[in-house]
Order: C-alpha cells, then structure tokens, then sequence
C-alpha cells in the first residue's frame, strides 16, 4: 500500500479547497492550498530546497528536471481554481522517465498532494443507513469507507494490516450508528467501529478499531486484543486489556516521518551519485588521454620484452632462426599452409602422445617429461617462427627508400628483427593514438583488429617454416644446408662487407 507524505491538518471529514496561491519567479516556484476545514498545503522550490510545509523534503539543482517539471505545472495551472485546480492537481503525475533522484523528490509531491486532495464525501446520515446485516448495507459500508480521503484510509489499513484473512471475515463492521456489547455478553472476533458510540460492557475476544466516533469501557469488561482509535474519544472506567491501546493517526505520522527520511536520503543518495558520474563524464577527453598513455606504455613494453626474448633466441640459436627466415623468405605460401595445418594437429598429437606413453610400461615416466615440455616446446616454435616473420618484415621495411632507415643496417639479423618486431607493434601504438582522437577514435578499433590479425599470421607462417625445416635444422625450399654454412651469417659475427 502506498503512503501519503503529507496531508492537511484537521478533521478528515471533507477536503475541499477553497483558495490557492502560485508564485513562479526565477528563484522561487510554490504552491499554497488552504482547505475549507483549515487544513493548508504548502509546496516550495527555492534556494535549491524543496520544502513541504515548511520542511525540508530534499535537494533540487535549481533548472534541473525536478525543477522544470514543477514549474511547468505550475504554468499549466496557474489560471485555474476550486475544483479544476484540485481535478488537475490531483491528476498530476511526474515522467517516470526522469532520473531517480528526481523522480523520487516528485513523487514525493505527488503523494502529499493526492492525500490532501482525494476528495472525500461526508458520511452518510444515520437515518439513511440500510439496515445492519443486508447486502445493502454491507455494500453502503463499502463505500461509505473507500469514498473517504487518503488518511483515513491508510488509517483502516493499519489497523486491520495483522489480521489474516479468516479473522477479517469474522470481523464486525458498524457504520454510522451506536452500539453497546451487554454486560453478560461476548464477542468471538474484532470489532471495527465508524461514525458512532461504542460501549463495551462484556468480552471481546480480538481487537476493537473505533474511527471517527467514541468509545466507552464499562468497569469489569474486558478485550483480549488492542484498542485502535482515530480521531475518537476514550472514556475507559476500568477494562481489562489483553493487548495494547494504538492512536492510529500517531502511528501514520511516525510511519510518514520515515517515509519522508527514507526519501530524502534517496533523493540525496540519487543527487551524490549523480554529482559523481557528472564528473565523470565532465572530461572524457582526458580519460581517453590516459588510455592512450596507458595503451602506448604497453606496447613499449611488449616491444621492450620481445626483444629481449629475441635477443636471447638469438644469441642460444640464432643459425636456426636463420633457416626459419630462409624458408619463410623462399617459401611463405607453403609455410602459412603448413602453419596452419599443424596448428590444429597440435592438440591430437599431444593427446597421442600422452596416451601412447600411457600404454607403455617405460613410457610412464616419460609421460612426465612429455606432458610439460610438449606445450613449451609448442609455444619455442611459435614464437622462434614469430622471430623469423618479424626478420623478413623487418628486412623489407629497412629496404624502402626511407632517408631515415639508412643508419639501420638491413643485414644485421637483429637488427632486422628489431625493425620487423616494431612494424607488427605498430598498429596498437597507432591505435592507441586514435583513442584520443576526437570522431576518429573508432579508427583505433580496426587498427587494433589489424595488428592482431598481423601477429597472428605471422606466428602462423613461422610455425609453418619450423616445421618444414625440423626446427631450424634444413632449409627445404633452398636445399638441405649444413649448420656450418649458417655459422657466416650468424647476427653477432656478421658485418657488412662495403
């Protein structure tokens, strides 16, 4: 059941609005109501508040959209009055596509204004009530309670929100008229009471709920369950009470008060997290500019680590690399072909393997060696063919007439490899750049895709070119070739003839 926040002070007999007052200005936009039971309802955005009579119900950010939405229905029904005014205003409802802080803050509003202005007709004379136990009567009872306002409707919901279903059914509901439980009798249920005396001379077993009337305890009664009463007098000689006595219209207000301080902290919570993302999204130029660091760090990095391992791989078995190099260089269709067929047979060979060593007696502890060094073994000839790639490119790019290239020398192997190693870093550098270029940035994406789909092949081809040459050891598309005929172009002996 929804709460009302606020509604106007006094009897809940009849809402009726008899004047209104709305000042709209650049700093301030409220809105007055005054009800013909003296009740009144003030709502007012000003200072970047929004109060409800009087008190502070939460932030507004002054031309924000709680702030625009409240000024544009003060404009729409500042011309009108009486009950156009409370027709429209009760009608109102704030964009549920706004954002929570705001659209907590109005919905706020929203229900304050509903309590104060459901119209409520007043209750029905006691000469004209049907009589009690017709189906006319219980149908008048039902309307009788669902015409009157907010209040006390969220009243009758709290003093009948612990009975179970079987216990409602049980229940006596008397409208409009006096009664008196004798002082020899007793009641098996509760007993709700409206617009009327009740004495309670015997035994009820529940609750009594007496709204909008009187109740009288005769000394010696007796009630199992809690006294609830709205709005109603007590004249208590001496019951005994099995439960305890609830004032219902103290109950709703300290019900509305947390309702009223969960919303408010909402509506702060909302307006912080919301302050937050603003600055956030206030310089994403600058966070793009620290991707782009970031993302130009990393690919110094990986060139840094990757010539290293290129160096090492050089100086352990650079003769070998040297046939990689050869055959991709003579070969490079064949070897990408065989590259990628001996990329899918990696892992059933693997799988063989494992399983062969398993069936033999002396394979058992080979198995041990196998199952480690099978993948490092995998991951050396790969990256060896990567090398070798990264040579050939690099030789080629060093060969275009570039006047700055001239001081590198083409046919110093590692300084080949450097070259071709920074030419496959290149896009994710690039890419990295164009982050932080505005309108372009998404060039970044198709550079990175590009050089992905570069090292990838070039893994490949190398891993092809290993193969067919027995790790290093032949060069097949040139002949067989000795490792003694390799050792004068070995890159740390190697010069360049003028």
């Amino acid at each position: 059941m929804l709460l009302l926040l606020w509604a106007p002070t006094g009897s809940a007999q009849q809402h009726e609005l008899v004047s209104s007052r709305i000042e709209v200005s650049d700093d301030e936009a409220s809105l007055r109501l005054e009800f013909a039971n003296g009740g009144t309802l003030a709502v007012d955005f000003s200072g970047g508040i929004v109060r409800l009579n009087g008190e502070a119900l939460g932030p507004y950010t002054p031309g924000g959209a709680s702030d625009r939405a409240w000024r544009g229905l003060l404009d729409n029904v500042q011309s009108l009055a009486g009950d156009q005014l409370a027709r429209r205003l009760d009608e109102w409802s704030p964009d549920a596509a706004l954002a929570e802080a705001d659209l907590a803050l109005l919905r706020g509003i929203e229900e304050a204004l509903d309590a104060a202005l459901s119209a409520a007709a007043p209750p029905p004379r006691r000469d004209a009530l049907p009589a009690a136990g017709s189906e006319a009567a219980e149908v008048g009872g039902a309307v009788a309670i669902l015409g009157r306002d907010g209040e006390f409707l969220q009243a009758w919901a709290a003093a009948v929100q612990d009975m179970d279903l079987e216990e409602l059914e049980e229940t006596r509901v008397r409208i409009g008229e006096d009664y008196t439980i004798p002082e020899d009798a007793s009641v098996d249920g509760s007993l709700i009471h409206v617009d009327g005396l009740l004495q309670v001379r015997g035994h009820v077993r529940g609750n009594v709920v007496v709204m909008d009337g009187a109740l009288v305890l005769a000394e010696g009664s007796r009630i199992d369950g809690d006294i609830r009463v709205l709005d109603s007098e007590i004249a208590d000689a001496g019951v005994r009470l099995g439960g305890e006595q609830v004032d219902l219209r103290q109950q709703l207000q300290q019900r509305e008060a947390r309702l009223r301080e969960r919303i408010r902290a909402d509506a702060l919570s909302q307006l912080q997290r919301s302050s937050r993302s603003s600055r956030g999204r206030f310089s994403p130029y600058f966070r793009d500019l620290r991707e782009a660091g970031q993302g130009l760090l990393g690919t110094l990095v990986a060139f840094v680590v990757l010539g290293a391992l290129a160096l090492l791989l050089s100086v352990l078995g650079g003769h070998r690399v040297r046939s990689v190099v050869v055959e991709l260089s003579g070969n490079p269709m064949g070897s990408t072909l065989v590259g990628f067929a001996g990329s899918y047979a990696i892992l059933p060979v693997f799988l063989l393997g494992a399983a062969a060593l398993t069936l033999t007696v002396i394979g058992i502890p080979a198995l041990l060696i196998w199952v480690p060094f099978f993948p490092l073994a995998v991951c050396l000839a790969f990256f060896a063919g990567f090398v070798g790639a990264a040579e050939n490119i690099g030789r080629w790019v060093l060969g275009l007439n570039f006047g700055w290239l001239d001081r590198f020398d083409p046919d110093q192997p590692f300084t080949a490899r450097l070259a071709g190693l920074a030419t496959l870093l290149l896009p994710f550098a690039a890419g990295s750049v164009f982050i932080a270029l505005p309108l372009i940035d998404w060039v970044a994406g198709i550079l990175f895709a590009a050089g992905a789909l570069a090292c990838v092949v070039s893994s490949v081809a190398g891993f092809g070119a290993v193969l067919i040459t027995r790790g290093g050891k032949t060069r097949w598309s040139g002949g067989f070739a000795d490792e003694d005929d390799l050792d004068a172009q070995e890159w740390a002996g190697a010069e360049k003839v003028p």
